[in-house]
């Protein structure tokens, strides 16, 4: 997963919360986690509205990623520690997350 977002190559992300708010032209903070990762990785611009892939009967939006932090990313824990009520680090879920905190990272 990270040398595809290395790469670039991640274009569909799937979406499990939050659906009936995600619209084209967010921005997706892209957190990987799993054993070895566990980070923030960059920004992503939502490029698609919502759809049903039937066979997984799972729900994707298409990306394209806009900020690449893949070479410094954000850990899980650094990113907590300096904004504590920021939402991530659930595996296989998107969270809300605001301006303020956005903005935040960026200053990470």
């Amino acid at each position: 997963m990270i040398e595809d977002f290395k790469s670039r190559k991640i274009i569909q992300w799937e979406v499990n919360k939050h659906k009936d708010k995600i619209k084209i032209g967010d921005l997706a903070i892209i957190y990987i986690g799993g054993k070895n990762a566990k980070a923030i990785y960059g920004v992503a611009k939502i490029t698609s509205d919502l759809y049903l892939i039937q066979e997984k009967n799972k729900h994707y939006v298409r990306i394209k990623i806009v900020e690449d932090w893949s070479d410094s990313p954000i850990s899980l824990y650094k990113a907590k520690e300096m904004i504590p009520n920021l939402s991530i680090g659930i595996c296989g879920t998107n969270f809300k997350a605001s301006e303020e905190q956005y903005k935040k990272l960026k200053e990470l």
